[in-house]
């Protein structure tokens, strides 16, 4: 799993993405992470069965060191051009590079377990929210979510939502591989995340492609809106994986030359996997009955 500010190296470094936290913003941050800290077992590298017990926050130092190699955090000093070490936490509050903020809270998010995992993204998403701040954490990753990605993130957060982990997965590393400028994996992961959502609300674990958009289209999930509208919209359904199948390089072989993908065309993968996603899975929540709790009467005080 690669953090922020590797994820959207590219972005920031040409300036297309810009982090800027206000000082009341990482106040509120840096709460989040001390009142969902948590003792936590890890154990040692050359011992596995000897577990030694520690603060969660405690282990970002060594954590930042194994991931970007940083043995050393600097916040600057009040009128000297020189820094200061300190900790994660004063980082959170005073450091200058404001994705590595991000890198922490997403490297922390990763240490804690359960509820109280969930808990902090709530929290981290609800400081994000309320500062209109245009960022949302998506299973411990951090996502722009601005007017031009908004829609993206929105089928992030569904797809975590409603539990599809591996179609989630998927559409997180096609991102990924957009911002790498690695088109051709983008669109191919853009595919499999389609198909991962459609396997998962029918229940399929493997079969091939156009049958599985054919099975979806017969499931009722999608009503008939006009005349012939499942026939023209499995045509859209199809979108992705009809380019994924037809782009040289991608679906198949790209021959004796190498086949540079437009950016334009993976951005459009990207676009249209996010819009399908968000469709297909409200109307999979909107045709599922929701479950009805089981009701044990054998406890009922009989009169």
């Amino acid at each position: 799993m690669i953090t922020f500010s590797k994820r959207f190296a590219k972005a920031l470094k040409e300036k297309t993405l810009q982090v800027k936290i206000p000082g009341p913003v990482r106040n509120r941050l840096k709460k989040a992470v001390v009142d969902h800290d948590e003792v936590v077992r890890y154990s040692e590298p050359q011992n596995p069965t000897f577990y030694i017990e520690n603060w969660a926050s405690e282990m970002l130092p060594e954590i930042l060191e194994k991931e970007f190699g940083i043995t050393e955090l600097k916040c600057p000093i009040k009128g000297s051009r020189k820094g200061e070490s300190c900790t994660p936490l004063e980082y959170i509050v005073r450091g200058t590079r404001h994705q590595t903020t991000f890198d922490i809270l997403e490297l922390f998010y990763r240490e804690l377990y359960g509820d109280n995992r969930n808990n902090f993204q709530h929290a981290v998403n609800e400081i994000f929210e309320e500062s209109e701040l245009p960022f949302i954490m998506i299973d411990g990753d951090i996502f722009s979510s601005d007017l031009d990605n908004n829609i993206r993130a929105q089928s992030l957060k569904i797809l975590e939502t409603v539990g599809f982990e591996g179609a989630l997965a998927e559409f997180k590393q096609a991102q990924e591989y957009f911002s790498d400028d690695k088109y051709k994996e983008s669109i191919n992961y853009c595919n499999l995340s389609i198909e991962s959502v459609l396997k998962t609300i029918l229940k399929i674990s493997r079969e091939k492609p156009g049958k599985l958009f054919a099975e979806f289209i017969k499931s009722g999930y999608v009503p008939e809106y006009f005349d012939d509208f499942l026939k023209e919209f499995e045509h859209i359904l199809r979108s992705v994986a009809i380019i994924r199948n037809q782009v040289l390089g991608v679906g198949r072989g790209q021959g004796d030359s190498v086949n540079d993908v437009p950016k334009s065309l993976a951005d459009l993968s990207i676009d249209l996997s996010s819009v399908l996603i968000k469709f297909i899975i409200n109307r999979y929540l909107e045709s599922e009955p929701p479950q009805e709790e089981s009701f044990d009467s054998s406890n009922d005080i009989p009169f």
